[in-house]
């Protein structure tokens, strides 16, 4: 949940860079102020992708004349950075706090100790405010999602589906401080489901060799321990969820561009981060898990992105991508279009879009005249009754603000 949904920002272009820091320098900011310095270190990379997805929402309720700047702690407060002030920043500041009481909660649990525990109830009281403030169903969902963490024996299924089921109601909770229409919430919210869910499987994919260490619970492991499947075959079955899961979100990332529903400065940074994920996975595999593994003759062998480099059916373009040609990829209904840019998907081989969604332009981080388009929302059917009407703008009701957080920072 912490540190892995996190783009790499040298590989960004310029206006993307620009938008993810100034997010992150945001959240930063509304932390130190709402508390103090050293709730920087709950920073959240997801949380941080969250208000770039509702960037182009904040527009019309700016509440900054000039451009706000903050002091940086990285850089010892010497350094000043681009801020955006919002309330949907600092609630996202709160989440960020209470994902963290996630986490210690959690590992505290696992491995009992005094100064972990101190945390803990220090962050027990902290959090009871934000706790209560939130909707009934968001806090049901915290409370099941702690309650399959410290289970022995959780149901994987339930523990996939609650991470992103916690994911789907943390934009939920921060869309409501913006004007985003609500089929288009929707639809991120949906995106963000599929992410929490594949934090989870990278989770389990990147601690395999320390969960073994620590006996601690992890699907692959209950695999081999619970159904007898070899190592290889228990590390592709969650190896294999996660290409599928993944696929699924780029998927669903292109319609959302096309729809703009999201900014391709939000595409940009979403998909660099899928990229992160995917270099983890493979710099985390445990010597004793073959490189490759086939499930059936009728299967390619199961691959993702830069794993074909590794098979020797793509030449490595040294930009953590693969250049392919198609013709001698050892993947079946090898699709690249432009970029020429592979991700192999359990028997297909289909472009990982790096060359698409580059139009962003240098729009500015805090919402820019580069945003038209974005205030009308669209037809999703199977979301409410009206499956065929299209809302209009006007139509939508701002959502209520809570205006006790923060107009400002320092």
């Amino acid at each position: 949940m912490l540190g892995h949904l996190k783009p790499h920002t040298c590989s960004l272009p310029s206006a993307s860079q620009k938008a993810y820091k100034n997010y992150y320098c945001s959240i930063c900011s509304s932390l130190r102020k709402q508390n103090n310095v050293s709730y920087t270190l709950f920073i959240n990379n997801e949380l941080t992708l969250v208000l770039l997805a509702l960037q182009p929402y904040f527009k019309s309720q700016a509440i900054t004349p000039k451009e706000a700047q903050t002091r940086c702690p990285a850089m010892g407060f010497t350094k000043k950075n681009a801020i955006s002030l919002h309330p949907a920043v600092d609630k996202a500041a709160q989440l960020s706090v209470l994902l963290g009481w996630i986490k210690v909660t959690d590992w505290a649990y696992d491995r009992p100790h005094f100064a972990k525990g101190l945390l803990r109830r220090h962050l027990d009281h902290k959090t009871q405010p934000i706790f209560d403030k939130l909707p009934l169903t968001f806090q049901q969902v915290i409370q099941d999602y702690i309650q399959l963490t410290q289970s022995s024996t959780p149901s994987f299924e339930a523990l996939v589906n609650q991470s992103g089921e916690l994911s789907y109601q943390m934009v939920q909770e921060i869309g409501r401080y913006t004007k985003v229409p609500p089929r288009k919430l929707e639809k991120m919210s949906a995106l963000f489901r599929g992410c929490g869910q594949l934090i989870l499987l990278t989770d389990h994919l990147v601690d395999l060799t320390k969960d073994r260490q620590k006996q601690q619970y992890n699907p692959i492991i209950s695999l081999v321990n619970q159904q007898g499947l070899h190592w290889d075959e228990a590390y592709y079955t969650i190896k294999h969820q996660f290409n599928e899961e993944n696929h699924r979100l780029r998927s669903l990332l292109r319609y959302m561009e096309d729809k703009k529903v999201v900014h391709p400065n939000f595409a940009q940074a979403f998909r660099a981060s899928l990229r992160q994920m995917e270099q983890q996975i493979i710099q985390h595999k445990p010597d004793f898990i073959a490189d490759h593994f086939v499930f059936s003759e009728e299967e390619a062998p199961l691959m993702v992105k830069n794993e074909c480099c590794d098979a020797g059916c793509c030449e490595c373009c040294g930009e953590g991508c693969c250049e392919c040609s198609c013709e001698s990829c050892a993947c079946e209904s090898c699709s690249c279009g432009t970029g020429n840019c592979c991700s192999c998907e359990g028997t297909a081989c289909c472009c990982c879009d790096s060359a698409s969604g580059d139009g962003g332009g240098d729009a500015d981080a805090g919402g820019g005249d580069d945003f038209s388009g974005f205030a009308e929302d669209l037809t999703i059917d199977g979301l409410d009754g009206d499956s065929g009407k299209k809302k209009k703008p006007e139509d939508e009701k701002p959502p209520n603000v809570d205006d006790s957080l923060s107009q400002g920072s320092e």
